[in-house]
């Protein structure tokens, strides 16, 4: 006859369980069985624990993943998104925004940003081109990066994020112009296969980090899904510097 006692010494020695196994009989193998599921049935919350506690664990690798997937994207950005910026390009902190024209939150969001880049003059702002939500957003997108071609991305970008009409090529066309943008050049420039190729691989890019909508953004390592009011990001900002500073020992 097993006792519960017994019981609990098989389970709490888990890592030996096969040999366990292969010592008992048959007839104790389904006495074992029949306690741990009456202990089961009894205490139901060791499931719910143990499924929490997988759950943890496996978001805590997913975690550490993307972790390191975001140092490496931070790595590859060099030079190539300076034209996308905004800021101070040599702040401590860097932020990258992964946003879509049309997205409303986007909208919202940029209020906070904007706000950031005005009051602390120590960030870095890069934004991703990440059109997900139709035609509308893919051809602003475009007029973004023909307006980073000629030093013009944040002028336009600002002026789409602040306007309220709609996201037609005609309007993006006008606010471009307003923006500074030689609209001749730009056109060029927006209808071509290169520019159609930065906006796939952006998606693609986002993606792979975990991004499936927008907005979305990386405050030095860490990534954020969704909308951050203004002081959660400055919350967020001032952490990276003091993990930073730990780092070098400051």
């Amino acid at each position: 006859m097993i006792t519960r006692l017994a019981l609990l010494a098989f389970l709490c020695a888990a890592p030996f369980a096969s040999a366990h196994a292969q010592a008992l009989s048959a007839e104790q193998k389904t006495e074992v069985e029949a306690l741990v599921k009456q202990y089961l049935l009894e205490n139901p919350q060791v499931i719910l624990d143990s499924v929490e506690a997988h759950r943890m664990a496996e978001a805590e690798k997913e975690l550490e993943s993307q972790k390191a997937g975001i140092i490496e994207f931070q790595k590859s950005l060099g030079d190539k998104y300076a034209t996308y910026s905004a800021g101070n390009p040599k702040g401590d902190v860097t932020i990258v925004e992964f946003f879509d024209y049309n997205c409303g939150y986007c909208k919202k969001a940029f209020e906070e940003v904007n706000t950031l880049i005005e009051e602390d003059k120590n960030i870095n702002v890069i934004f991703f081109e990440m059109p997900i939500l139709g035609p509308q957003s893919t051809e602003a997108a475009k007029w973004g990066i023909a307006a980073a071609a000629q030093g013009k991305y944040f002028d336009f970008h600002r002026a789409v994020m602040m306007s309220s009409g709609p996201k037609s090529d005609e309007n993006l066309e006008k606010i471009a112009e307003k923006a500074g943008v030689d609209i001749a050049a730009a056109k060029k420039i927006k209808d071509s296969p290169d520019t159609m190729k930065i906006i796939e691989d952006n998606i693609k890019k986002a993606q792979e980090l975990g991004f499936s909508g927008t907005p979305g953004f990386i405050i030095a390592d860490r990534p954020v899904f969704g909308y951050m009011e203004l002081d959660a990001m400055k919350a967020a900002i001032e952490a990276a510097r003091k993990q930073k500073s730990e780092k070098s020992g400051g």
